[in-house]
C-alpha cells in the first residue's frame, strides 16, 4: 500500500512527465508547421502527415479483445460458488486474456495477408 510519502513523491514525477509530453507535442507541431510553410513536404516528412489512426486499429482491436475476455472471465468467476477459492477468478482472467491475445494473433495475420494482397494488385 502506498503511504503519504510515496504519494508525495509521485506528484512531482507525474508533473514532470506531463510537462515533457506537452513540450514534445508543441515541438512536433512547430516542426510540422515550419515544414508546411517552407514547402518541405516530401517523402522524408510524409510520415508527419500520415493518418496515424490506421496504424492504431490493430492495437485497439487487440486491447479490445483482451479486455472483453478479462471482463467475461470476471463475470464467470462471480458465478462460481463462494466455497471455492477466489484465486479461480484471477486464473480465469489470465486464461481468457491469453486466449484473447491468441485470437488477436490469428486476426492480425489475416489482416496482414489482406493488406499484402491489396498492395500487390
Amino acid at each position: 500500500m502506498l503511504g503519504p510519502e510515496h504519494i508525495a513523491l509521485l506528484i512531482p514525477i507525474t508533473s514532470l512527465i506531463v510537462i515533457a509530453i506537452i513540450v514534445k507535442i508543441i515541438t512536433d507541431n512547430r516542426t510540422r508547421r515550419t515544414a508546411i510553410e517552407k514547402g518541405m513536404v516530401d517523402e522524408n516528412l510524409k510520415y508527419l502527415f500520415s493518418n496515424k489512426n490506421e496504424a492504431n486499429i490493430p492495437s485497439s482491436l487487440k486491447w479490445g479483445i483482451v479486455l472483453v475476455a478479462v471482463g467475461v472471465a470476471g463475470v464467470i468467476g462471480n458465478f462460481i460458488p463462494y466455497s471455492l477459492d477466489r484465486g479461480i477468478t484471477f486464473s480465469l482472467m489470465l486464461m481468457f486474456g491469453g486466449l484473447g491475445l491468441i485470437i488477436y494473433y490469428f486476426l492480425a495475420i489475416k489482416m496482414a495477408k489482406k493488406v499484402n494482397e491489396e498492395g500487390a494488385e
